[in-house]
């Protein structure tokens, strides 16, 4: 009786033992074979993206995507397979089914930025362009993808370009419940290159938005958001308050050329302050020596204030700079 009782105490042990192993197989199983599937989507994604011929590539991107949609169905927690998912649906040119895997793997929008700037470091803007869409479609409601594309347009000059992102990228925004002050600085910044005669109005409510909302990431551009607010103040007839405008940056940027020259003629234009007039212009005249803009604005302050000499003399760098400058050439014509 006893060593029976043995047996069934053993045996009921080995059950116990195999209905856990059992139990935990059906828990962590799916987890297995998706790691399983996962390791076997990286490889094959590897082989795609390596030297092989054409065809393997596509069959090799083919059964990654297979693998790793199997492997994210099973266990959708890890980032990783939802990041190779998309470059293996990219390989296949599917675009979109690669933005949608890529906004499952947080972070990802910093990725395909830095591909981006990857691109243009090589001198493939049209690469970049692509990377910088797709960050702004996997992450609409993050400012960096839509700067950066923003960017890109801005060095090529086309300003069109330049305003459709930015007011694309606050709509998305503003949909997400999110915004951003550098946004609307850049807006602002398009609208004073988009055309002419300049929309000074667009300008100045863009830049009186990006202060009032007070979220910039980059304080360069809360500086610069100040220099075009006074663009647009003095464009507008506002010549005192575009004034202090230009004295708030000047305290910030003492080197910068179009402030000084700004400030230097409104101070002379508001204030009658010939000699800070004079001081500002001379140091935009350091700061820069190849644009006959403070020439023109010191000479005008010299000859109002009875230095003649000393404003043909400015006049005159100007017509080294500009044979063809009408105000240079009147006043440097003899009596």
């Amino acid at each position: 009786m006893v060593a029976s009782r043995r047996v069934n105490v053993r045996s009921l042990g080995g059950l116990a033992l195999l209905l856990a192993l059992a139990g935990w197989l059906a828990l962590n199983g799916a987890a297995l074979r998706g790691a399983w599937l996962r390791n076997l989507g990286f490889l094959n994604l590897n082989e795609a993206r390596g030297p092989a011929p054409a065809d393997a590539a596509s069959a090799e991107a083919a059964a990654a995507i297979h693998q790793l949609t199997e492997a994210t169905r099973l266990d959708p927690r890890p980032a990783s397979p939802w990041r190779a998912l998309g470059y293996a649906h990219l390989a296949q040119a599917q675009d979109e089914a690669a933005i949608r895997a890529w906004q499952q793997a947080p972070g990802m929008a910093a990725e395909l930025i830095a591909n981006g700037q990857q691109a243009e470091a090589a001198n493939q803007p049209e690469t970049a362009l692509a990377w910088y869409r797709r960050a702004t479609a996997v992450s609409p409601s993050d400012p960096e993808g839509w700067l950066h594309l923003g960017l890109l347009h801005e060095g090529r000059g086309d300003w069109p370009a330049v305003t459709a992102v930015y007011e694309a990228g606050l709509e998305a925004q503003a949909a997400a419940g999110a915004a951003n002050s550098d946004l609307l600085f850049r807006l602002a910044r398009a609208h004073a290159n988009l055309s002419w005669p300049i929309d000074y109005t667009a300008v100045l409510d863009a830049s009186d938005r990006a202060l009032q909302l007070d979220q910039f990431q980059h304080d360069w551009n809360r500086v610069q958001n100040r220099y075009f607010r006074g663009v647009a103040l003095q464009g507008l007839g506002r010549d005192s308050e575009a004034l202090a405008e230009f004295a708030w940056v000047a305290e910030r940027l003492p080197d910068d050329y179009w402030t000084l020259v700004r400030l230097g003629q409104l101070t002379w234009q508001v204030q009658g302050d010939a000699r800070a007039a004079e001081t500002h212009l001379l140091a935009a005249l350091r700061a820069r020596g190849d644009n006959k803009a403070a020439y023109l604005a010191l000479g005008e302050v010299y000859w109002q204030t009875g230095r003649q000499d000393e404003a043909v003399e400015l006049y005159r760098a100007v017509l080294r700079l500009d044979p063809g400058d009408a105000t240079a050439a009147a006043r440097t014509q003899e009596p």
